[in-house]
C-alpha cells in the first residue's frame, strides 16, 4: 500500500510539472537581462547528477539570464529539500523520493524540472569479508542507508526483487558522507548509496568490495524542486533558471 501511495504521488507530481512548465513558458518571449541579478539560494548535496547546474554556473549562463545562484551545501538530498521546506533555500536538487514523502506529509513542494535520470546511479556496496557474495547474503546484515532518500527506496526495491525479507535486515540511518566511514570501519556490512560516495567506497575497498545493483527495477530521477508558493510568486526567476539550464544542456551536448 505504501508503494502504491508513493507511485500515485509521483504521477501527481508529474502532472503538476507538466502544467507548471506550460504556465511558465506559454506566451513568454525571452528578453535580455537588465539591472542587478536576482538571487536564488540553491541547496545541493554536491552529487554528479547536479552537473547541469554546475555547468550553467561555471559558464556564466545564470548571470546571462540575470540570476545569481547562491549554493547551500547539504549533507544529503533530504536535507536539501528540508532547506526549501524551511525557507532557507528556494530551490533544491533532489530525487523523487524525498519530494513524494514530503507531499504525503502535506508539504507544499513540487518538481520544476528533471535534469538527470539513471537506473545505475544508486547501488549497494558490500564487504566481502562479512560473508556477502550475493543478494541473499544481505539477510541479517547491518546495511547503512540515508532514510527517506532514493537510496532507501532502491534498497527496498532491491530486497523485494531478490526475495530478501525487509524485516530480516538491520538498517542504520546515516548521511551519505557518514556511510563511507561506517563501511570502511566495519560499523555496517553494506551501504546503499550513489556517487560520488559509492565510487569512493569501491576504490577504497578494492577487491574486498562487492557491488550489488539491478538495472530496471528502479530509475532515479534527479530533479529541481521548490515550494509551490515560491514558484507561483517568482515565475520570472524560474524562467531564467530554466533558460540557463537549457543553455548548459546545449553546451554540454556540443562538448560531447
Amino acid at each position: 500500500m505504501r508503494k502504491r501511495k508513493i507511485l500515485a504521488a509521483t504521477l501527481f507530481s508529474a502532472v503538476i510539472l507538466g502544467v507548471l512548465i506550460s504556465l511558465l513558458t506559454a506566451g513568454q518571449r525571452h528578453r535580455p537581462a537588465a539591472g542587478p541579478p536576482e538571487r536564488i539560494t540553491f541547496a545541493d548535496s554536491r552529487q554528479f547528477v547536479s552537473a547541469l547546474v554546475y555547468v550553467a554556473d561555471a559558464k556564466g549562463f545564470f548571470r546571462e539570464e540575470g540570476l545569481e545562484l547562491l549554493f547551500r551545501e547539504s549533507p544529503s538530498e533530504k536535507d536539501s529539500l528540508q532547506a526549501v521546506v524551511e525557507g532557507t533555500a528556494q530551490l533544491a536538487a533532489v530525487s523523487s523520493t524525498p519530494v513524494v514523502l514530503n507531499v504525503l506529509k502535506g508539504e507544499e513542494v513540487c518538481v520544476i524540472v528533471t535534469i538527470a535520470d539513471s537506473d545505475r546511479y544508486t547501488r549497494i556496496v558490500a564487504r566481502k569479508d562479512r560473508g556477502i557474495s550475493g543478494p541473499d547474503d544481505l539477510a541479517g546484515k547491518r546495511i547503512g542507508v540515508s532514510i527517506g532518500t532514493n537510496a532507501e527506496f532502491f534498497l527496498d526495491m532491491y530486497l523485494v526483487f531478490h526475495g530478501v525479507p525487509l524485516k530480516g535486515v538491520h538498517l542504520v540511518d546515516l548521511r551519505p558522507g557518514q556511510l563511507v566511514d561506517a563501511l570502511l570501519s566495519g560499523e555496517v556490512d553494506a551501504a546503499s548509496l550513489g556517487d560520488p560516495f559509492a565510487g569512493i567506497l569501491e576504490s577504497r575497498l578494492g577487491s574486498g568490495s562487492l557491488v550489488l545493483s539491478e538495472e530496471g527495477i528502479y530509475k532515479m530521477n534527479w530533479n529541481i524542486a521548490a515550494r509551490k508558493d515560491f514558484v507561483h510568486n517568482n515565475r520570472g526567476r524560474i524562467r531564467k533558471f530554466l533558460r540557463a539550464l537549457v543553455k548548459a544542456e546545449s553546451y554540454s551536448a556540443k562538448r560531447h
